[in-house]
């Protein structure tokens, strides 16, 4: 019989007066790894806090190891047991990983590096894990810093780790390695709750998987003897108004340019070598990065924070001479960073000012005339439903925020719009509106860069695709 490691009935939580949860059931036990698909990105970060003891519930019945414990004293507990590791690196890079690993449980007065490396070494070889001593976590890839980080809750005796959305960020291979060494370490009596997306590929390697909609339980099924994608449709999604992609084609706009929207001509700088694209207005062109050092270098040329040491960047056939994001906007490319809702609104400001602030950059004495504002405010009832001038950011829900990050530039209307990592940190419906908000770019004839690290972002859409690893093209251009 199967022993509970931790147990949640009925459990509750507000905060803001708003109420984030009600209705949480989670049953987790001891050497699994489970799943947990949330439909709301905020009742997913704030179950994770939750779960590593950084917010308790308002009330709900809680058991650790068929203990019963009050909704106090988990904020004490679950620190000492759980863990919660994502895309955001806890990992000090004044050290080395395999002081990152062993330092901060070790009782020694001094520090012993030759020590910890012989034991990262012996830890390593036996969880089948291929990471050099001596490297800084800045010098690893992001599934390897992930495995580091899963080393540190093994040797600190975390009995619950929290994985949030792995295959969001991470390549196809490293995920594979990544679970392989999660099911060494659940023999090692670990247990991991596995946040997941509604396409994620390693299904088959989860028992059983929490589903949550509307800040509710609704069931536990097991993937083996579920179809999950079907059930998972009918639960969250109505066909009638949404259609849940696969993959979509690019619209077809049987328009001719001249001129490509924007090129690289065989580019070179510190750490890209030789990078040779173009795109068409009303094109869509993803660039699969297999490394982050290379995908935040082309970021880094895109933006004009990088220079390229050779070779030519070229904006509707003109030289591309941007110094920073914002003369980029003016030279007609813009960007729509990762976690776009979160990191590119104000939320002190009106929804209608968030929108104006491009506008006001293109238009002159935009804001001196009601009449742009009015414009804006019409074109959001159509879109949103009823919405006034004044309604501020902060009070929409993530998946209007997002909508709003998105729209602000269609309404801009630039030649490029760059879209970096577009499906970190969403929720299932977020992912939809922003599959459909590149869309309408493209409809509208403006050209789109996806740039991601991630083969599941770049799999999302049909049409031509770059790799590039290491600082270099690998292949040519594919279809996917």
């Amino acid at each position: 019989m199967r022993q509970e490691l931790l147990s949640v009935d009925n459990g509750k939580l507000k905060q803001d007066g708003s109420t984030v949860f009600d209705g949480l059931y989670l049953h987790l036990f001891n050497r699994e790894i489970a799943g947990i698909i949330c439909d709301d990105i905020q009742t997913k970060r704030r179950l994770n806090q939750f779960l590593v003891g950084e917010v308790t519930l308002n009330s709900g019945h809680l058991f650790v190891g068929e203990k019963k414990i009050s909704t106090e004293d988990s904020a004490r507990l679950f620190p000492k047991i759980a863990v919660l590791i994502n895309k955001k690196s806890e990992l000090v890079d004044s050290l080395s990983v395999e002081e990152n690993v062993f330092l901060f449980s070790d009782s020694a007065v001094f520090v012993n590096s030759k020590k910890y490396a012989i034991r990262f070494q012996a830890l390593a070889e036996e969880l089948d894990i291929h990471i050099a001593t001596g490297q800084r976590p800045s010098e690893l890839a992001a599934g390897e810093r992930i495995l580091v980080e899963l080393m540190r809750a093994y040797v600190e005796k975390k009995r619950l780790v929290i994985l949030d959305d792995v295959s969001g960020y991470l390549q196809r291979s490293e995920v594979e390695t990544v679970f392989a060494v999660l099911t060494r370490l659940k023999q090692l009596n670990m247990t991991f709750l596995v946040g997941i997306g509604f396409e994620d590929e390693y299904l088959q390697r989860i028992g059983r998987i929490t589903v949550m909609k509307n800040g509710r339980t609704i069931s536990v099924i097991e993937p083996e003897k579920t179809d999950f994608q079907a059930y998972v449709r009918r639960l969250y999604f109505n066909e009638k108004t949404i259609r849940l992609s696969t993959k979509k084609k690019p619209g077809n706009l049987h328009r001719a340019y001249e001129q490509p929207a924007f090129e690289f001509r065989h580019v070179s700088s510190s750490v890209l070598k030789d990078i040779d694209f173009s795109v068409g207005q009303g094109e869509l062109l993803k660039i699969h990065c297999y490394d982050d050092r290379s995908c935040s270098r082309l970021i880094a040329l895109l933006k004009g924070e990088d220079k390229p040491t050779s070779g030519g960047i070229f904006c509707a056939g003109a030289p591309y001479r941007a110094e920073n994001v914002f003369s980029a906007v003016h030279h007609g490319v813009c960007f729509l960073e990762e976690c776009s809702y979160d990191t590119m609104l104000f939320g002190n400001m009106s929804v209608v000012e968030n929108l104006g602030i491009p506008c006001g950059e293109k238009i002159r004495h935009f804001w001196m005339f009601r009449r742009y504002s009015e414009s804006i405010v019409k074109q959001l009832g159509k879109k949103f439903g009823t919405i006034t001038a004044d309604t501020p950011v902060r009070n929409q829900k993530s998946n209007v925020l997002l909508q709003i990050a998105y729209y602000r530039w269609l309404l801009y209307y630039p030649k490029v719009i760059v879209c970096i990592n577009p499906f970190t940190d969403v929720d299932i419906y977020m992912r939809e509106k922003a599959i459909d908000m590149i869309h309408q770019y493209l409809e509208r004839g403006i050209a789109v860069i996806l740039v991601t690290s991630n083969y599941y972002t770049a799999d999302k859409f049909e049409g031509k695709t770059f790799h590039i690893s290491n600082g270099s093209q690998v292949g040519g251009h594919d279809d996917l």
